[in-house]
């Protein structure tokens, strides 16, 4: 009852018709909807079978018997066994986070995970959102950041999820002190490396000369010392690289 008197308010607040008769409504958290949320007289079994995305946040959705039967068919489940109600109806529940918000949590997930020789000086979102309550920023992600000592300004990326799936993304402004172990390149021109090539179940690793500078995920040329063929790859750490297709 008192979730039932929650969802009922939050449909006020939205300007949702809450007719006197109509379907219960009920209240989710996730981005996904389950069939629990719409047939609540269900096993725990079938309770967590995905049937789809749910409303954006604060959005809710109305559903006739027949289009849950549909959904229940092609989410594999066979409506039979199911106690399907006439109706049902869902509201998706949501938070504002503001843009102070978002660049407190974006400082949190960025400060630790800052590469070599950078120290965050500060860092700003540029906005604010609406997600879901049960939303979290789960990631910052820099872009490559200049080869050169001193402070830099750059536009990073946070990213927003929710049952497990990435649901907005947000810009940064990001300012950053680097020294020179931030500058140098993970992989330097001349530097000798495994060179991972598997084919099919096939792996082979063969000691290689970079052939250009370069960080973690960026493919460049390698020459293999004992053939002296040159093959392209993509650098896992500042000791292996993996050959990606000609």
């Amino acid at each position: 009852m008192k979730r039932l008197l929650v969802a009922l308010s939050l449909c006020s607040l939205l300007g949702v018709a809450t007719e006197v008769g109509a379907a219960p409504v009920t209240l989710i958290e996730g981005a996904r909807l389950r069939l629990g949320d719409l047939v609540p007289k269900t096993s725990q079994e079938l309770a967590q079978t995905d049937l789809g995305p749910a409303p954006p946040p604060g959005g809710e959705r109305a559903f006739s018997k027949d289009e849950l039967r549909r959904m229940i068919e092609d989410a594999g489940v066979d409506p039979a066994s199911v106690k399907l109600p006439d109706s049902a109806r869902v509201v998706r529940s949501a938070r504002r986070l503001t843009a102070i918000e978002v660049s407190a949590l974006a400082r949190q997930k960025l400060e630790p995970n800052l590469p070599p020789g950078a120290r965050l000086i500060s860092v700003k979102s540029r906005r604010g959102a609406v997600t879901g309550t049960g939303a979290r920023l789960t990631a910052v992600k820099l872009p490559k950041l200049p080869r050169r000592v001193g402070q830099v300004t750059v536009t990073a990326t946070a990213e927003l999820s929710d049952d497990g799936e990435i649901v907005g993304r947000l810009p940064l402004t990001v300012v950053l002190d680097l020294d020179e172990g931030a500058t140098a390149p993970l992989v330097a021109r001349g530097a000798r490396i495994e060179l991972v090539i598997e084919v099919g179940r096939t792996r082979v690793g063969a000691s290689a000369v970079a052939l250009a500078d370069a960080n973690a995920g960026e493919t460049v040329s390698f020459k293999v010392e004992s053939t002296k063929k040159v093959l392209r790859g993509r650098v896992e750490s500042e000791r292996r690289a993996r050959v990606v297709s000609q």
